[in-house]
């Protein structure tokens, strides 16, 4: 009689086989990620080589959560990344801090989005996205979002079609900070106790790549059918009144999305205005997290 579990020590038949699989799908990612790159005429990323390499080894690990800290990286490198995914069906969650991405590379991430519409697509359906700090300067240390138990901006998340309750936050930079190293802990990563300031931001969000034409394409692309994106994150990118305009004139029509933050952006009550028409009950989206903290509202 076959143990399912297999003999002590050892995983199962189908254990073996799904790990065995993995590895085949985890080598044919990083073949066509390097083909990908020399074809484009760019390095490639060591974060996604690294963690396909991992996967490689285990077995038991898949590449579905990438997140990328390199300024140099631009939009060809996000069109590598596009490319490779859309042939990729296992990445969730894709983040970008100071990579430069631009609208060309907004561009390459709205084609995968619209890739992955289909229920027949083997593209990656990415259900969190984020850009953070898409300017010419460094800024801080990179840490990819992740919403915490309590966002600092809410008081309650609200209940099905009920009321989305702002809390005033007296200090947006230090309740910031308790967000980044809320992040840090997650993740394992050092953090230290005060980095942002407010100087910092006014001088860095002036200088934003992400522009309105850009975000209008990422908004209307969220609005088709079959999307999967549950989270957006675009903080510290300097849209403005304009980009915010821009980009929710699309997500008011998307059926998927329920966590949006857009925070330090310099968006002003013309903007915000914008933004809280994802609110309205006759609106096709169902925001449930807003995150807007830091703003000029």
């Amino acid at each position: 009689m076959s143990d399912k579990k297999g003999e002590k020590g050892k995983p199962s038949p189908k254990a073996a086989k799904k790990a065995l699989d993995n590895k085949v799908i985890a080598q044919a990612l990083k073949v066509t990620y390097i083909a990908s790159c020399r074809a484009l005429d760019i390095k490639p990323q060591k974060t996604l080589t690294s963690a396909i390499d991992v996967a490689m080894e285990d077995g038991k690990k898949v590449v579905d959560k990438i997140a990328f800290r390199d300024h140099m990286m631009g939009a060809l490198g996000v069109r590598s990344i596009c490319d490779v995914l859309a042939g990729y069906s296992l990445c969730q969650n894709l983040g970008f801090f100071h990579c430069n991405v631009g609208e060309a590379g907004v561009e390459a991430l709205c084609d995968l989005l619209r890739s992955s519409a289909g229920s027949w697509s083997k593209a990656s359906k990415i259900r969190l996205l984020e850009i953070t700090g898409d300017f010419d300067v460094p800024l801080l240390e990179p840490y990819p979002f992740i919403p915490p138990e309590q966002p600092p901006v809410l008081d309650n998340l609200p209940d099905e079609g009920g009321p989305v309750k702002l809390a005033k936050v007296v200090d947006p930079i230090s309740e910031l900070n308790k967000v980044v190293v809320h992040q840090a802990n997650f993740l394992g990563l050092p953090a230290p106790p005060e980095f942002v300031s407010n100087e910092l931001f006014s001088t860095c969000t002036a200088q934003g790549r992400l522009t309105r034409g850009a975000l209008d394409l990422l908004g209307s692309t969220l609005a088709i059918d079959g999307i999967h994106l549950r989270v957006l994150v675009l903080d510290h990118n300097g849209i403005g009144d304009g980009g915010a305009l821009a980009l929710c004139q699309g997500l008011i029509h998307s059926a998927s999305l329920s966590t949006l933050s857009l925070a330090y952006n310099e968006i002003g009550h013309r903007g915000g205005a914008g933004v809280a028409k994802l609110l309205w009950p006759q609106a096709a989206c169902r925001v449930k997290l807003l995150n807007m903290q830091g703003n000029l509202l």
